[in-house]
């Protein structure tokens, strides 16, 4: 009587000569072997299919809250902002957040939402690779175990095991962290902000002034600022066949009573016109030591600038100058803002 073969389940030993049966050290490799970076597209997640784009982008929000990233762009460091309170001082990460990399819709959407909502910034004071503030992500800061820091032969096993597991997957990540850098398009960031903040940023020079025939002082920034604009600008248009879509510029620089009291050098900042028609928005933020309002009258800079947004923006623009004291710097500031009517 023919026996009927029954198929075998996936608890039954495995048979002799079973092309289905691993060996030992295959068996060791599958198990220290890591599975891919990210969600497979075959087991899409229901943060996609359950929550609408509207829903994401909020999530999107929460998790790029104060953020400053660090990147190289045209031989250069750079940094981009999101929504970042204390501006100056938040800490600086080198490169992209691990969770970018849940998967590749993550990936595309939460850069589309750090392009959009996210500030491109140039900081002339730290624009050179070796002056760069960074730290690690905090999502990085967990990874590392201190069995890093043990001799390899005091290891047993199990950690041996562990150690090795660890550095696949920081591999893994490097790898797949680098490939999300560069989907990155810096000119696909709609606000670009120039950093003046610090020592040095300026200088005061005696010009001519041909119609009062006398010399007066004006008060410029330094050379090392101004060629990191220009470095910058002309990096952002070289390709004049796809012109970079930013429509706001924002200027912060502190400055004291002795440089506001002289006239402020505009003419680098004209270079923003390379950016193209494209441009709404022209914000300018002092900041000063001194009582607000104190330059209500006169104010010199202000002057500067209603010309600068003009010349940028057209001699239609809007043109208007606020006060306030920011009290998380402990600082007063002048707020300058202009755009398309």
């Amino acid at each position: 009587m023919p026996t009927t073969k029954q198929p075998r389940s996936e608890s039954s030993p495995a048979l002799a000569g079973d092309s289905t049966s691993e060996s030992p050290t295959k068996k060791a490799r599958n198990a220290t072997s890591l599975p891919p970076v990210g969600v497979s597209a075959a087991t899409p997640s229901p943060f996609f299919a359950k929550f609408p784009r509207e829903i994401r982008d909020n999530v999107y929000k929460h998790l790029w809250h104060d953020t400053k990233l660090s990147i190289a762009f045209a031989g250069m460091s750079l940094f981009i902002l999101y929504d970042g309170g204390y501006r100056h001082y938040t800490p600086t990460y080198a490169g992209l957040p691990i969770w970018l990399l849940a998967s590749r819709q993550t990936l595309r959407e939460g850069l589309a939402e750090l392009e959009v909502h996210g500030e491109l910034v140039l900081e002339p004071s730290t624009s050179s690779p070796e002056a760069l503030r960074t730290t690690p992500h905090p999502e990085d800061e967990g990874i590392d175990s201190g069995l890093l820091a043990q001799p390899p032969d005091s290891l047993s096993f199990a950690d041996e095991q562990q150690h090795m597991l660890y550095l696949q997957e920081r591999e893994a990540y490097n790898a797949t962290r680098q490939r999300a850098n560069a989907l990155l398009v810096v000119r696909n960031f709609k606000t670009l902000s120039i950093h003046g903040v610090g020592g040095n940023t300026f200088v005061t020079e005696q010009i001519v002034d041909r119609a009062k025939y006398q010399y007066v002082n004006v008060t410029r920034f330094n050379g090392s600022h101004v060629r990191a604009i220009w470095t910058c600008l002309s990096a952002l248009t070289a390709d004049r066949e796809r012109l970079p879509g930013i429509e706001k510029v924002v200027i912060e620089v502190a400055a004291d009573e002795n440089l506001r009291e002289h006239a402020l050098g505009v003419g680098p900042l004209f270079w923003i016109a390379d950016l193209g028609k494209g441009l709404l928005k022209l914000d300018m933020r002092v900041e000063d030591e001194l009582g607000v309002d104190r330059y209500a009258e006169a104010d010199s800079w202000f002057k500067e600038f209603s010309v600068l947004a003009m010349g940028l923006l057209g001699e239609g623009c809007r043109v208007e100058k606020s006060s306030f004291l920011d009290q998380d710097m402990g600082v007063c500031v002048d707020m300058f803002k202009a755009g398309r009517k």
